[in-house]
């Protein structure tokens, strides 16, 4: 895996690497927006298509190895006492504290 976890810098994926970012610049609370990882469930969606495929390949990261991850990442910014808040409810990544008040939660 390609990753860098000396202060929580975790880059195997777009979504990862962009929570990273927002650590390491100071962002807090950090947002999250499209990250599901729930392709069965929005199975109607380009992309979603593109992961199944890629999944069926054997060339896309288990769902167990990108939810791992993400543990990694929550652990990471509890102890860090930085909350991350999942702007998506219907998310696979059930780790942080989930909101759908998107314009609310922005100051």
């Amino acid at each position: 895996m390609g990753d860098v976890y000396s202060e929580g810098l975790l880059i195997p994926n777009t979504g990862l690497a962009a929570v990273s970012l927002a650590y390491v610049m100071g962002g807090s609370p950090i947002y999250l927006a499209g990250v599901d990882l729930n392709t069965p469930q929005h199975a109607h969606k380009p992309q979603a298509k593109i992961h199944h495929k890629m999944i069926n390949e054997g060339r896309w990261p288990t769902l167990a190895r990108e939810l791992q991850n993400w543990g990694r990442v929550a652990e990471f910014m509890a102890a860090r006492d930085v909350p991350v808040i999942n702007l998506n409810p219907d998310s696979a990544v059930t780790l942080f504290e989930t909101s759908t008040d998107f314009h609310g939660s922005v100051k």
